[in-house]
């Protein structure tokens, strides 16, 4: 019997479409993997961001600022040491005690704005390393703006100036008076520049540009430092552009006027200057500050006009957190004191 060689060769393809099945497969397996990729980070970073705001909402919400107390202070007018004063119709100047309140966090002073308006002038006040000078501010004969007692003519008034020492001898600043002087100015206004004997805020604009400060040599050498106006390292702010802050209370010793930050606990009293523009009236301040004069107000003044029923609006806005807003009316009468509690 004949054997039956003939082969046959069956083709069979059905390894093809498994091929297919399984690149499909993995097309899958990468677009899942690059899908999950993309949600953990739009989530991760959704967190973030509402971490973020969290904290920031609750900044918002614990960084106040409380005001504690109000105390409104007059000027006078005294033409000699044996004379009684007798106190201006409006207040020179405002101390206004505040601190945090509970679970707020700390509040940088050199961040802070006040605005402070009497119902027609409006000043916006930033914080200036000064002290309070209170010398009357008598005019000689010669109307040549140096203090001279019993003074024949110019002004008498009892007002309240912003005085800024530069001198390094007082200063933390290791540069020269005229300098750290210039360094306190521009924390408040970083342009700010020396010219004579004034500050300007070129900022401002102009030719003249704004003069934000006078050298108090102009004024009384003999008070104010005894220095002449080329030393230049003691000068007088505007009251219309800056406040002051004396320390009251800082029990863990890190408050300093240099360093302004308040943290819990602390108490301090921030001064605001109120005099009304014609306190120092001619010919004391065109012969002694011309520049200034031409700027109005001069040093001591904010052009504000505090009498008797006047309604008064002060709002504290701080660098984060919430804003405190004050709204109080003078009395009816100021009575023979120099001073008045305002609020609360």
């Amino acid at each position: 019997m004949k054997a039956n060689r003939k082969c046959r060769v069956s083709k069979n393809d059905h390894a093809q479409v498994g091929i297919g099945t399984l690149i499909i497969f993995i097309a899958f397996v990468l677009i899942a993997a690059v899908a999950a990729m993309v949600l953990i980070e739009v989530a991760a970073m959704l967190q973030q961001k509402a971490q973020t705001t969290g904290k920031e909402a609750t900044k918002e919400v614990s960084s106040n600022i409380d005001v504690d107390s109000i105390e409104g202070w007059r000027g006078g007018t005294q033409a000699s040491a044996s004379m009684a004063d007798v106190f201006s119709e409006e207040f020179y100047r405002l101390d206004m005690v505040y601190s945090l309140k509970a679970g707020s966090e700390p509040v940088d002073m050199n961040q802070v704005v006040i605005t402070i308006s009497d119902g027609t002038t409006t000043s916006d006040l930033v914080y200036i390393e000064g002290s309070l000078v209170t010398e009357t501010a008598n005019v000689g004969a010669g109307g040549d703006g140096l203090k001279a007692d019993g003074a024949a003519i110019g002004c008498t008034n009892t007002t309240f100036r912003i005085l800024v020492d530069g001198d390094s001898a007082t200063h933390t600043n290791s540069v020269a008076g005229h300098d750290a002087a210039i360094v306190i100015f521009r924390r408040a206004y970083s342009d700010a520049n020396a010219q004579d004997d004034k500050v300007h805020d070129p900022s401002a604009g102009g030719d003249s540009h704004e003069i934000i400060a006078m050298d108090a040599g102009m004024f009384d050498s003999a008070t104010y430092g005894g220095q002449s106006n080329a030393t230049q390292d003691e000068y007088f702010a505007r009251g219309d552009m800056f406040f002051i802050i004396e320390e009251i209370r800082d029990e863990d010793k890190s408050f300093t006027k240099d360093n302004p930050v308040m943290n819990t606990g602390d108490l301090v009293k921030a001064i605001i200057l109120t005099a009304p523009a014609n306190v120092a009236e001619e010919p004391w301040a065109p012969t002694a500050c011309p520049d200034l004069y031409n700027n109005n107000p001069c040093v001591g003044e904010a052009d504000l006009n505090l009498k008797p029923r006047t309604t008064v609006s002060i709002v504290i806005i701080p660098e984060s957190g919430a804003t405190t807003m004050v709204d109080f009316v003078t009395p009816s009468s100021y009575g023979i004191i120099t001073n008045t509690d305002l609020y609360p």
